[in-house]
């Protein structure tokens, strides 16, 4: 199972361990690790949490969660040149000039919400015109190429909605680009809209921690047949 980082400490705790003690209740022993995806070579920082749970029959008494498979990797990394199939609205075109310091707040010739009139966060030492606009309800932020995105969280309506901006070629990222930055291969394909798969991939599991996660199990599976055998030998 996996769930939001949040779920751990919601009311002070209790509903985790109600959650967990339910999994025992049904004759399950569960083992649960909060893990970050930039951990395991996606170019986001996800941070999740995972419940494994073993039949309480098998005799699973430790279960040791993978931490970290490979190096930290940039958004950078998933950026397509030139691809241009999501492009950005007019008023996303002012609000990147405004950004930019190339207009005024007084020079955009619509009302701009109090949210946006200004970035509510920078990264440091950010180039403004190479970088990652992320949209959300409480502003704007820029965010750099040359470390992992935050959660990726988007909803889609009339103008992309939420869909992070490249600054460069002032666009949305395509949807190849967000199945790269949450870790699926350029080989998945969505049998769906575009708005649909989307939505679908913003409320995705990232594929290689899941299957970091599978081979951990994989291994306990065969540490417990191991163990079998020896004690039939013995037998």
């Amino acid at each position: 199972m996996e769930n939001v980082e949040n779920l751990v400490r919601h009311q002070k705790g209790n509903t985790f361990r109600l959650l967990l003690a339910e999994f025992q209740n049904i004759g399950y022993e569960p083992y649960y690790s909060v893990l970050n995806s930039a951990n395991f070579g996606v170019p986001q920082s996800r941070k999740r949490v995972y419940i494994v749970a073993f039949r309480q029959d098998l005799a699973v008494f430790h279960f040791q969660f993978p931490q970290k498979i490979g190096k930290i990797v940039p958004v950078k990394s998933i950026i397509i040149e030139g691809d241009n199939s999501i492009p950005i609205s007019d008023k996303w075109q002012t609000y990147i000039d405004l950004y930019q310091n190339k207009i005024s707040l007084a020079e955009v010739p619509f009302e701009v919400p109090k949210t946006r009139t200004h970035l509510e966060r920078m990264d440091k030492n950010i180039d403004l015109s190479d970088c990652i606009f992320q949209m959300r309800s409480s502003g704007i932020r820029a965010l750099s190429l040359n470390k992992p995105f935050p959660t990726l969280a988007v909803s889609v309506s009339g103008g992309g909605a939420m869909i992070p901006i490249y600054s460069k070629e002032r666009r949305h990222l395509s949807l190849r680009e967000m199945a790269r930055m949450m870790g699926f291969d350029d080989n998945f394909r969505f049998p769906i809209s575009r708005t649909h798969a989307i939505k679908q991939l913003a409320n995705a599991v990232c594929p290689p921690v899941i299957a970091a996660i599978g081979r951990a199990i994989m291994a306990k599976i065969e540490s417990l047949l191991i163990e079998d055998l020896a004690v039939c030998e013995q037998v």
